[in-house]
């Protein structure tokens, strides 16, 4: 894909990291947009960084570590590519909103189904 000078100087400010999932992601599905191939190689870099701090075999990404992980891809967008944050903006906000009501529902739903009925049992 032919990038514009723009999205020239946006693919040159990502690490080596970012550089190699962006390539690697457009020689397999080259009908991404460069905003798209921006984005995953963001979400692939955090999330494996993610994991890798949890360490050993723990391989499970919490509700929180998706609303950290899309918190992390848009404050860099927004560095590194302000148009594209802004047209990105929406879904990711709409995708955090998302996450924290199911968080908060599987809360409701272990208080009233475990923790209550543990506590009636108890007294």
């Amino acid at each position: 894909m032919k990038r514009t000078p723009e999205e020239e100087k946006q693919y040159q400010a990502l690490t080596p990291e970012e550089k190699n999932v962006y390539d690697f992601n457009e020689r397999e599905d080259p009908s991404l947009s460069h905003a798209q191939l921006l984005a995953s190689a963001r979400f692939a870099v955090k999330s494996r960084d993610t994991l890798k701090k949890k360490g050993g075999d723990d391989v499970v990404i919490t509700p929180q570590d998706e609303i950290d992980i899309l918190r992390d891809v848009s404050k860099w967008l927004n560095k590194i590519a302000p148009k594209i944050y802004n047209s990105l903006i929406r879904p990711i906000t709409d995708a955090i909103n998302r996450l924290n009501n199911l968080i908060e529902r599987g809360i409701d739903w272990i208080d009233e189904n475990i923790i209550d009925p543990i506590i009636e049992f108890l007294s």
